[in-house]
């Protein structure tokens, strides 16, 4: 249904149902995931993105803070090693997160995970 949405001009907002009554879904991950069905099930990598950062910010009314990379707006930024518009999954090839003035390089992101895994 995702792609017959799209195609109406259904503005799509991807967002997985992770919380204390879903023990299976993972933020992080599970986005990645989801944009690999829609592209999976026809919807074009570029209206997939749009899914997350654009339409979220406009169905919440924050544009004038988020959705796009715009001076004055809120300055997080994922910067991939692959372009996901060639292929949905280099979406998770993650090389810098940028969260306001914090840089994390691949590394630092790297030990994050690390330390917070439960073994």
């Amino acid at each position: 249904m995702a792609k017959s949405l799209n195609d109406a001009g259904v503005q799509l907002l991807a967002g997985s149902d992770s919380g204390a009554f879903n023990s299976y879904t993972y933020p992080g991950i599970s986005l990645h995931k989801e944009l690999q069905v829609m592209v999976e099930n026809g919807v074009s990598p570029l209206d997939a993105l749009r899914t997350s950062a654009f339409n979220g910010a406009k169905f919440l009314h924050k544009t004038d803070d988020y959705g796009t990379v715009s001076k004055g707006k809120v300055s997080d930024l994922v910067i991939l090693e692959a372009n996901p518009l060639d292929d949905i999954e280099n979406s998770q090839k993650i090389f810098t997160v940028i969260k306001g003035t914090q840089v994390f390089s691949k590394s630092e992101l790297q030990e994050l995970l690390k330390s917070a895994a439960i073994e």
